[in-house]
């Protein structure tokens, strides 16, 4: 989290939509951080198979010893149409498989295992020949899961943003993921959303992130709960209080899953709520109370000085707390809520979320308590959401939204029927429906007839239309 300067400024028609993951326009990336990698150059040949079945070529072990959770990078690979590598982590089992098509979606680079030893094995599939990969880096990613905290004035011992005692409990909410030393939570027309000060996000969003050992240290989810961000898709803004924001979107996990298919997703509304309504935030900020048993600064400001020490094992795993919301200010471009609500280091990017509906209104960014986040009324955010599919993309939705808007189609106040966005959506646009049954008696009609063309994406889940 970051934390000012100053400290406070007071269809189915009848069958199934293909869920869809779209990649969005790149920014320059922000290196954030300095992950401790190492050349480890592997080549094992090139491999064939002459045989009926698939067949293990070779198995190897990869090691770097000072590494409490690492990940691979391969240079280069040729795994056909049907022969893959496993990774198995040597300390807990967990294991990948990596294809042609998922080692190119994971960025040529593997899931985050625990420990610092990985067995690799090459499989060749049977008629398949030149099968190889090539490995040129093993990457300690402890540091992916500390918190980025920018606060060049602040620098000081156990600064925090918890409004007295911390109120924080475990959560189980999968909707929001750990994600390069932040948090990330996935929004209701496939998108994640994140803080833009996290920078240009890479890496991978973890669920149901394990406990930390008992002096803090992280450890990585299973392999199945990672899934890759597309390489490029980060759009964000990171200029201070009220335009600090990321967007970007999730390939799929090892198992093929889409995050927004398996755990759901968080609406999102521009409807302001009045002060002292009750919000949450969720989120993986760090922890050290109770103090944990080590030593050593698991926080610490951009200028190296430690905010935190002797973290425990509720470090950077999820919680959640609730409190009340203090003000709202509209000082256009920047829009943001201020709010008495227990967050730490690391919660940045979480979701502001409206207890009453279940509704988002913002992105979790700045600490002192209280604390700050950017509101969904930031034009550029709303932009960047609203398009995230494509230009002359209609929204539908079968939810209530909050407040007394009229619907126009866009994502925070969208079309409650098909129809509507059949007859608005320009020709060759997009109609996005968010998950759920669409009746007969409010979508039925003729499309289709004046010419115009549309495609129907359903990004979160299976959609029906009709009975």
């Amino acid at each position: 989290m970051r934390i000012p300067s100053h400290l406070k400024r007071t269809l189915q028609l009848c069958a199934t939509l293909i869920s869809v993951a779209p990649a969005l326009l790149a920014q320059q990336p922000e290196k954030r951080f300095e992950y401790h990698q190492i050349a480890y150059t592997q080549d094992w040949g090139v491999h064939g198979n002459l045989g009926d079945t698939a067949a293990v070529a070779y198995t190897n072990i990869l090691f770097f010893p000072t590494a409490p959770v690492m990940r691979v990078h391969f240079s280069d690979y040729n795994l056909g149409r049907g022969s893959s590598v496993v990774l198995t982590s040597m300390k807990d089992q967990q294991s990948q498989r990596l294809e042609a098509g998922s080692m190119a979606e994971w960025n040529r680079t593997s899931a985050i295992f625990n420990g610092n030893t990985v067995k690799v094995e090459l499989h060749v599939a049977p008629g398949e020949s030149d099968i190889f990969v090539k490995v040129d880096q093993l990457i300690d990613y402890s540091s992916e899961m500390q918190p980025i905290t920018s606060s060049p004035s602040l620098a000081g011992p156990e600064l925090q943003s918890l409004c007295g005692a911390d109120g924080r409990v475990a959560s189980s909410d999968n909707r929001v993921g750990r994600i390069n030393g932040c948090t990330g939570w996935l929004a209701s027309n496939g998108a994640v959303l994140a803080a833009g000060h996290c920078g240009s996000v890479s890496g991978v969003f973890s669920v149901n992130v394990p406990l930390s050992d008992s002096d803090g240290s992280a450890n990585a989810s299973a392999v199945i709960d990672q899934f890759p961000v597309v390489a490029g898709s980060s759009v964000r803004n990171n200029n201070g209080l009220g335009d600090d924001w990321n967007v970007f979107s999730l390939g799929r996990n090892s198992a093929g899953e889409r995050a927004h298919v398996k755990f759901g997703f968080i609406r999102v509304t521009r409807t302001v709520p009045p002060n002292s309504t009750t919000l949450r935030i969720t989120g993986f900020g760090v922890d050290n109370t109770p103090t944990g048993t080590g030593s050593a600064c698991c926080s610490t400001d951009s200028n190296g000085n430690c905010t935190h020490t002797r973290c425990n094992s509720r470090n950077r795993t999820l919680q959640t707390a609730t409190g009340t919301l203090a003000s709202h200010t509209a000082n256009s471009p920047d829009f943001y809520y201020t709010y008495q609500v227990d967050t730490e280091p690391a919660n940045s990017g979480s979701p502001i979320i409206w207890e009453a509906n279940g509704f988002a209104i913002g992105i979790h960014t700045n600490g002192g308590c209280p604390n700050d986040g950017v509101s969904f009324e930031n034009v550029a955010l709303g932009n960047a959401l609203q398009n995230f599919i494509g230009g002359g993309t209609r929204h539908v939705d079968t939810a209530d939204y909050p407040g007394n808007a009229a619907s126009t189609g866009n994502i925070f106040t969208p079309y409650n029927n098909f129809p509507a966005a059949a007859s608005s959506v320009p020709d060759g646009g997009r109609i996005s429906l968010v998950e759920g049954n669409y009746t007969k008696a409010k979508n039925t009609g003729t499309f289709g007839a004046d010419g115009r063309s549309f495609t129907l994406i359903a990004p979160v889940g299976t959609v029906t239309i009709g009975n």
